[in-house]
């Protein structure tokens, strides 16, 4: 494959020899291409014989093949121009890889000079799967963020529920109370106008008694702040319950063995 296009990587030749490799800007790829638009983890290719098989692996700016977004592995043919985000590669007629033309930058550095890789010992399956398990790393760190988030948020409910039943609950009290020392007087003078042979007046419903519309507000706000905080329990329970099992459930892919 043959970069095209940007053109300070016109003619960067990138080398794909058979098995599955990662490409992207960060450490972790196994060909690395240095391009802001390109993720840290943007693809993997495989190449079989002369086959080879393109895939996104849930990049920002998407991987495309003659200018159509791809969403699963994707068999590429001589003459394709695969793009990640931005550059765009074109795949060479199939067969052995040759040298690039003069000047030409093969992009898939090898080792540095006087390095040292402690890898022990392991087997080549286990080396070809040292770029998946990166990026499954990735996968895990981002469900985390996404959990605490959601946890953060059902914190926020459930104290802004509490809080509406708190205020709520003290704030009708506070009208019951009044009412009923209100109502001690109110019965004596209904009393003493009955003892006078006049007709007793009757009780009404002020701003200020325990059914009058502020009361009643009290009680609403309480009314609903229960469920407003019980929502909120429910969902801390259910991301508390998702971090527990971050490491446990195997319906993630990072808790899945991988064939060797």
């Amino acid at each position: 494959m043959t970069i095209v296009d940007p053109p300070n990587l016109t003619g960067t030749v990138l080398q794909i020899p058979p098995g599955r490799h990662y490409i992207g800007r960060g450490p972790d790829a196994d060909i690395r291409i240095d391009d802001t638009h390109v993720s840290a983890l943007h693809a993997t290719i495989d190449r079989q014989g002369d086959r080879m098989i393109v895939n996104d692996l849930g990049s920002s700016n998407g991987t495309r093949l003659d200018g159509r977004p791809i969403d699963g592995p994707t068999t590429l043919h001589p003459g394709d121009t695969v793009t990640f985000g931005t550059v765009a590669a074109y795949v060479n007629s199939s067969g052995p890889l040759r040298p690039g033309p003069p000047n030409t930058t093969v992009w898939n550095p090898g080792p540095v000079p006087n390095a040292r890789f402690d890898l022990g010992d392991q087997s080549a399956n286990m080396i070809n799967n040292v770029g998946r398990d990166q990026y499954l790393v990735h996968q895990r760190e981002s469900f985390l963020r996404e959990v605490v988030a959601a946890r953060t948020k059902a914190r926020f409910v459930f104290w802004i529920g509490l809080a509406m039943t708190v205020v709520g609950a003290v704030g009708y009290a506070a009208f019951v109370l009044r009412a009923m020392g209100e109502f001690g007087s109110t019965f004596d003078d209904m009393q003493r106008s009955i003892d006078a042979g006049g007709v007793p007046d009757q009780p009404g419903f002020s701003l200020g008694s325990a059914f009058g519309p502020v009361s009643l507000s009290f009680f609403m706000i309480a009314f609903i702040g229960q469920f407003v905080w019980l929502i909120g329990l429910i969902m801390w329970i259910i991301a508390a319950g998702r971090v527990r099992k971050v490491d446990t459930d195997p319906r993630h892919a990072w808790n899945t063995q991988p064939q060797r």
